[in-house]
């Protein structure tokens, strides 16, 4: 493989699950959108960045049909379930689903991912954890925003350091210095 690096492939592979083209990379795994290497690589190579979740954790279209609308944890079992499973099982499957009619590629979906399932591996990885919930956190592109503090931070000093208007008492009486520096970082 170290013969391609550097090169301009014009190699594509399409994504069972998500029915597109994707840009082979000469690596094992890359996920430009849930992991920040990736991304900086991703961005590098121009590839595009496709999100597989709702704002709410749940499967979007780019995750596959037969996953719409199904919780992470419980699509990651699905997925690995109809990858190993055979296109018998996957029509039946489909002929017992009420909701048949809603989604026509559904099966065809499915049958496309059969057999597909190669094993699975331990990966060491750095895993975010909410600190209130416990609950991994996904990684998501979103925009970048920021607060503007500086009228806020300027009234908040004059309340604390205004001798004449003082609102709010800083004690112990050494630690007024401090609030007076914290603002001035802020402006």
């Amino acid at each position: 493989m170290h013969k391609f690096f550097g090169k301009d492939l014009k190699n594509f592979s399409t994504l069972p699950s998500l029915s597109s083209k994707t840009p082979i990379a000469l690596t094992e795994s890359i996920n430009p959108t849930h992991d920040p290497n990736d991304f900086e690589v991703g961005k590098r190579h121009k590839l595009e960045f496709i999100n597989i979740f709702t704002d709410d954790g749940k499967i979007n279209s780019n995750g596959g049909l037969g996953f719409v609308r199904m919780p992470r944890f419980e699509a990651r079992v699905a997925i690995t379930e109809a990858l190993k499973s055979n296109v018998f099982n996957t029509f039946l499957n489909f002929l017992s689903n009420p909701k048949r009619r809603e989604y026509p590629s559904y099966l065809l979906h499915q049958i496309c991912i059969q057999g597909l399932y190669k094993g699975e591996e331990k990966n060491e990885m750095r895993l975010g954890v909410c600190s209130r919930s416990n609950d991994v956190i996904e990684p998501m592109i979103k925009p970048q925003w920021y607060v503007n503090c500086n009228g806020i931070a300027k009234e908040a000093l004059n309340d604390v350091m205004d001798e004449n208007n003082k609102k709010i008492d800083i004690l112990p009486k050494q630690y007024a210095a401090e609030w007076k520096r914290s603002p001035s970082l802020m402006a």
